[in-house]
């Protein structure tokens, strides 16, 4: 546990980082005891990576523990949690992902619809199509990236409530980096 918890801020090397990821997912659920002890971590980006190699080993026996962060302060973590859990792709974790739902954080919100009820989704439809619709005058990189995710979610709720938002995406101009729209447009075109 203790070179674990290490690991994080003492390796600098992303290379050396990814190769000791790599071996603890290859070790798979044998690691799985030492790595939940990475969800108790005070700091937020070992209980992150932590979410991150159990949802990378798709470890069912992790659910509850991973559970337990579904409202953590902090977005990375919560987003990481939801990762897991749909990595992990069992039924047990459907709640958790439903409940995630209602983060407080966008993004978090974003990446659960892809695992959550569509039931549940659906009753975020209202909210996702107001964070789409929401557009600076000037577009913005991170903005149009969040409303290319949202754009995806949307297609996993499957509803015909989108289209109108969805046109009106497409018809959106900007004089000054308009570029930055046609990921978006494209996100859209894709969905239809």
């Amino acid at each position: 546990g203790i070179v674990l918890t290490e690991l994080g801020p003492k390796v600098d090397d992303r290379t050396i980082r990814m190769k000791i990821i790599d071996i603890l997912v290859r070790i798979g659920e044998k690691a799985v005891p030492e790595l939940k002890k990475l969800l108790a971590a005070s700091e937020w980006f070992i209980r992150r990576n932590g979410a991150m190699l159990l949802g990378e080993i798709k470890s069912p026996a992790a659910i509850e523990e991973l559970a337990r962060l579904i409202n953590d302060k902090e977005e990375r973590v919560q987003l990481e949690v939801v990762e897991a859990l749909i990595k992990i792709g069992v039924p047990a974790g459907r709640p958790y992902l439903n409940q995630a739902l209602n983060s407080k954080f966008r993004a978090v919100v974003v990446a659960a619809i892809k695992g959550a009820d569509k039931t549940e989704a659906m009753k975020k439809l209202p909210e996702l199509l107001g964070w789409i619709k929401i557009r600076k005058g000037i577009p913005d990189a991170k903005e149009e990236k969040f409303r290319q995710a949202v754009i995806e979610a949307l297609e996993m709720v499957g509803d015909d409530a989108v289209i109108p938002v969805f046109n009106d995406i497409l018809g959106e101009k900007s004089l000054f980096k308009s570029d930055l729209l046609l990921p978006t447009k494209q996100a859209v075109l894709n969905t239809l």
